[in-house]
């Protein structure tokens, strides 16, 4: 990989860019609380979407002005060389949520039939979708900005490609750990879904697949009735009964073995598609 700016190695970039987000991250995240009139003492499980919709953005916007600048002034990169090339990405953005939506959907019947909860309706407000549609368009944009097109890209100029995956995927599921209710399991999961998402980045150096995989997991995940972390609107309504063979906690799609058997299955497919993508390249090469 070339490696610009290589005085500084990409470790030291990778700490520092983490904690110049926790650092500005943080106040673009209390303006959000601010504007979006959230009182401090209350619960974000208590917001609105609309709410989470607004904090959400700020946090983005942190996120992006810390980017933009180690981008300029350390990496000496742009946006669109950081992975962001829509060029012939037209498969891999359809994928990506193809695989959300059968996933979740699938997850859904699985749950379904181990008695682990019970469809109850349906709960459509147009308005609570689109700032849900919303809401995870920008935690995929956000997240995978600084996790994969960041952070795993500068741990590859320090580690060994498939120990930076690694160390990137412990990253992630360490920022996730502050959520509530985080199970062991859970925490398992999300490391796996580090890796998901990391692995095609890896790989192929480009966002678009872990960018919409990220948002149609999320985004189908609620949709379908069990929220992904703390987004308070649902379009199906399920019951969790806890009677099943797996009881699958009060926030966590994610906490079920399961969704841990799904990850593996996962990791090892688009594994296998993308070095039969690579392969192909370079056999017309």
């Amino acid at each position: 990989m070339p490696y610009k700016n290589s005085h500084i190695k990409g470790w030291v970039r990778v700490l520092f860019v983490i904690i110049a987000y926790l650092f500005v991250g943080n106040v673009f995240k209390l303006i959000g609380v601010v504007v979006a009139g959230i009182d401090m003492y209350t619960q974000f499980n208590q917001a609105t979407i609309l709410q989470l919709l607004t904090v959400t953005f700020f946090d983005f916007i942190g996120i992006v002005a810390v980017l933009f600048l180690f981008l300029k002034i350390i990496d000496k990169e742009s946006f669109i060389g950081i992975g962001l090339c829509l060029r012939n990405r037209s498969v891999d953005i359809l994928i990506g949520i193809l695989i959300g939506f059968f996933t979740m959907s699938l997850g859904i019947l699985a749950l379904i039939s181990i008695d682990a909860i019970s469809y109850k309706g349906v709960n459509l407000d147009l308005y609570e979708l689109c700032y849900m549609f919303f809401l995870y368009i920008i935690v995929a944009l956000k997240e995978e900005l600084l996790y994969r097109a960041y952070i795993l890209r500068n741990l590859m100029y320090s580690f060994n490609k498939y120990k930076a995956l690694l160390i990137s995927a412990v990253l992630f599921a360490l920022m996730h750990s502050m959520n509530s209710n985080l199970s062991v399991l859970t925490f398992i999961n999300i490391f796996l879904g580090g890796i998901m998402l990391g692995l095609p980045y890896m790989l192929n150096k480009n966002l678009w697949f872990p960018i919409t995989l990220h948002f149609s997991w999320n985004f189908f995940q609620s949709l379908f009735g069990v929220n992904a972390g703390d987004a308070p609107y649902s379009l199906f309504v399920f019951q969790k009964s806890g009677s099943g063979m797996i009881n699958i906690g009060e926030s966590y799609f994610e906490q079920p073995l399961l969704f841990t058997l799904m990850y593996m299955v996962l990791i090892i497919a688009i594994y296998i598609w993308y070095r039969k993508k690579q392969a192909s390249t370079h056999a017309t090469e």
